[in-house]
């Protein structure tokens, strides 16, 4: 009875990989970062196609795998990953020794359908260009604490989606080492005996993103998501927090901000 069972499982496991279309995703990995990969469901299987890799998941997280290189300049390779739901991940692995993505979420790297009927490429051009060009187009949307600065210097909308330009200056003599940045849509106002309302958003992609600002520099990242539109009881959060540390930071974007977004008209997109 149990050989029956496991052999049903292994029978549905494969129908269901048959019947998915298996996608092959592109990831660069270094040596001195740890690429985090978030699946949509737990992490049942994974190969690594040589040992100048390293992975494994990361601890209390089961949908969670982080990543590096175990050498330099190895030459490139593959990982397979298998899910709980039956879902199939094939990656091509290559060196890279700067990399300007840390954090990847699978569900949103299907850019084709995310990017609605703006091309991946198009849209790395649009953030290449708002970090080339470092245009302050907005004053006073930022928070300061314990010498860590953290700006929101832009906003762009284009084809249904907006580009969020970030600055993050460390004045101190610390590094500041993020945990994570989180992007989120609450109440302004918390009415008494009523539970706030919380909507996480999840970037659709991101440019020159890192993990640590070093002490006495600055640092710039850009976030691609989804267009929304928001009451004027909500406003949109980023909420910076430090690794073993108190320095977090929260900054507030009201509704009117968005619809003020600027277009990508004025920017050198190639």
């Amino acid at each position: 009875m149990k050989k029956l069972i496991i052999y049903l499982i292994l029978v549905f496991t494969c129908s269901i990989l048959k019947a998915q279309e298996i996608k092959s995703y592109n990831l660069q990995v270094t040596f001195n970062q740890t690429v985090h990969i978030l699946f949509p469901s737990s992490i049942k299987y994974v190969d690594l196609g040589s040992i100048d890799l390293i992975a494994e998941k990361v601890e209390n997280s089961e949908n969670v795998l982080k990543i590096k290189a175990s050498v330099e300049d190895f030459t490139e390779t593959n990982m397979t990953v298998i899910c709980s739901d039956g879902t199939f991940y094939s990656f091509k692995v290559t060196y890279a020794k700067a990399l300007t993505k840390l954090n990847i979420t699978i569900a949103n790297e299907i850019y084709t359908t995310n990017f609605g009927d703006v091309s991946t490429r198009q849209v790395e051009a649009i953030m290449q260009a708002i970090y080339k060009e470092n245009r302050n187009n907005i004053k006073y949307l930022g928070c300061k604490l314990f010498s860590i600065q953290t700006l929101v210097k832009s906003i762009y909308v284009h084809e249904g989606l907006f580009f969020i330009h970030i600055y993050i200056k460390n004045t101190s003599n610390v590094g500041l080492d993020i945990d994570f940045i989180h992007f989120k849509i609450i109440d302004k106002k918390l009415v008494k005996r009523t539970a706030m309302q919380e909507i996480y958003l999840e970037p659709l992609a991101s440019y020159s993103e890192v993990k640590r600002v070093p002490a006495h520099s600055s640092v710039r990242m850009v976030y691609v998501f989804s267009k929304f539109t928001m009451v004027d009881e909500k406003q949109f959060t980023i909420e910076l927090y430090e690794k073993d540390g108190a320095r977090d930071q929260i900054i507030r974007v009201e509704n009117q901000d968005f619809e003020c977004a600027k277009t990508i008209e004025k920017l050198k997109v190639k």
